[in-house]
């Protein structure tokens, strides 16, 4: 909140401010739209959050990194296409490369929070009062996807003015 405050006094910027995110981001965009500094923004739009992490191999795996560096351990290319990057089709290789470039590897706090949003999302999301847009990918398998995801977010959001929900269809 800090930063948009000084943002937009040092650009002079008196219109709407909209948060997007994605992943941690849009997690973090969440907690800024419920929290009581959120009236300042017009609208928050967040992808691959997690709801709700699935009962499989992809769910196991992303529960079960160690918790004893300060980062976790970097990913597989093996494990990172099968965990991010969808089926085949799903990705251009130029993106996928670009994508490579970012690499880092995530500190265990920030991993440690993450995983604890499912159960917080009942206290959280309610107390959202601007517009919300909520997407989530087709082909997604860190947490879980489709439709009815998106229909336990729409429950959840009864606090929103609006809430959009989205099922991107072919992404990973």
């Amino acid at each position: 909140f800090d930063a948009i405050e000084a943002w937009t006094a040092a650009n002079r910027h008196s219109g709407p401010i909209h948060v997007i995110g994605h992943s941690i981001g849009g997690i973090l965009s969440l907690l800024m739209a419920a929290h009581p500094r959120g009236r300042m923004l017009a609208g928050v739009d967040v992808l691959g959050v997690p709801i709700r992490f699935p009962d499989s191999d992809a769910g196991t795996e992303v529960q079960s990194w160690p918790l004893d560096q300060p980062h976790l351990p970097l990913l597989t290319e093996e494990l990172r296409q099968s965990l991010l990057m969808g089926p085949p089709g799903t990705i251009t290789a130029a993106a996928e490369a670009y994508d490579r470039t970012l690499v880092r590897p995530m500190p265990r706090k920030e991993y440690v929070e993450a995983i604890a949003m499912p159960r917080a999302w009942p206290r959280v999301l309610p107390a959202i009062r601007i517009p919300v847009q909520f997407t989530v990918a087709e082909f997604e398998v860190m947490q879980e996807t489709g439709p009815q995801v998106l229909a336990d977010v729409r429950a959840l959001l009864t606090g929103s003015r609006h809430v959009v929900t989205f099922l991107q269809r072919g992404s990973g």
